[in-house]
């Protein structure tokens, strides 16, 4: 969960695994000052030593309204994705960087599992994006860029001080680089796989207006 002080208001940044969210954490710090509740190291703990069943910043709504009071915040945002870039996008950060999926598994094998699995699984990253993001929070979509965020934030603070531009952080390709290791092989959302996808992620979809054929 998120939190930064702008303009004397409490802002709240709903974290939605593979849609930029390290990135846009690390531009908030850089224009902002410090966030609260975002721990990067939180996967790099054994199990028993986490305090939560996911890191803070991948916490679902339910969790959220638990834990803030009514009205605590001020203000949130969101950065959501197709649901169907997404999946991919997760399978191969999983794969390739974490190695929590197989090599030799393949996508529609991983998405046939999905529905059985466990709450909290890999760290909120196959949550649905609705259940991540709040009523009422402004919501951004990754297609559209980072100017956009950029424009909302300056209305928000009142100014245009800061960067312009929000980098790219926690990239498949640079981390492979740092951790020796090459991409697996490439992969691909067949028709049967984006009928899966349709069905898990049918909220998604409906709310924050993606259509199933691009």
């Amino acid at each position: 969960m998120p939190l930064v002080k702008i303009a004397g208001k409490t802002v709240y940044f709903a974290h939605v695994p593979k849609c930029a969210g390290t990135s846009i954490e690390h531009y908030l710090i850089n224009r902002f000052g410090p966030v609260g509740f975002v721990d990067w190291q939180y996967m790099d703990l054994p199990e028993e030593a986490r305090w939560s069943k996911s890191s803070p910043q991948h916490v679902d709504v339910n969790t959220l309204s638990t834990l803030l009071p009514k009205h605590f915040i001020d203000e949130s945002f969101s950065v959501v994705r197709h649901p169907v870039d997404r999946l991919l996008s997760v399978f191969r950060f999983q794969r390739d960087a974490v190695g929590s999926i197989e090599t030799e598994k393949t996508f529609g094998a991983w998405l046939a599992g999905l529905s059985t699995r466990a709450p909290y699984y890999l760290d909120n990253h196959t949550l649905p994006m609705c259940q991540i993001v709040p009523e009422g929070a402004e919501v951004f979509k990754l297609e559209d860029g980072a100017q956009p965020i950029i424009n909302w934030l300056d209305n928000l603070a009142g100014d245009t001080s800061g960067p312009r531009d929000i980098p790219g952080t926690n990239k498949l390709d640079d981390l492979l680089k740092v951790l020796g290791r090459k991409p697996g092989p490439p992969v691909h959302a067949t028709e049967a796989n984006i009928v899966v996808i349709k069905s898990l992620y049918k909220e998604d979809f409906l709310r924050f207006g993606y259509e199933i054929d691009r």
